[in-house]
């Protein structure tokens, strides 16, 4: 009996130690959010330019779209929907992991990539840290295209 209790006991020290260590890799460190906060322009202008801003705001195809047009897109008087940069900056620094990057990966699938909306911001380096710096060379050189990218590098 005693080697039963041992063994049980061992068991789920590992189960706990396993998720904690797939909570802590499945989640998206300060930096990288920080990082993401400081795209927002670039996410704004690509949106307006390709239209999908409206096409969300107008006819949300699912139930993340139903997302996006409900917290992160205004209506102006003219009936254009933008995206709110403040709601954008708050909700990539207060989302879960799961809702965030079920938000960034469709960004991604609607061809809303990392590397088109970093290009689009036109960000000064002056303003990047070390961290962001590392990140401005990846997706310089293409080994970071995509949000998801990001999330798993």
């Amino acid at each position: 009996m005693n080697h039963y209790f041992k063994f049980k006991y061992i068991t789920h020290l590992i189960v706990y130690a396993f998720f904690i260590f797939i909570h802590n890799k499945m989640s998206l460190p300060q930096g990288k959010r920080d990082f993401i906060k400081k795209l927002v322009t670039g996410l704004d202008d690509l949106m307006e330019i390709t239209n999908i801003a409206n096409q969300i705001g107008i006819s949300p195809r699912n139930e993340m779209e139903e997302f996006i047009k409900k917290h992160l897109l205004v209506q102006t008087d003219n009936g254009a929907y933008v995206v709110n940069k403040v709601r954008v900056r708050m909700a990539v620094a207060s989302l879960d992991f799961d809702l965030l990057y079920k938000l960034l990966v469709h960004l991604d699938r609607l061809g809303l990539t990392l590397q088109r909306v970093f290009m689009e911001a036109q960000l000064n380096p002056l303003y990047f840290g070390q961290e962001d710096m590392l990140y401005a060379r990846l997706i310089a050189s293409d080994e970071l295209v995509k949000f998801s990218d990001l999330i798993l590098y």
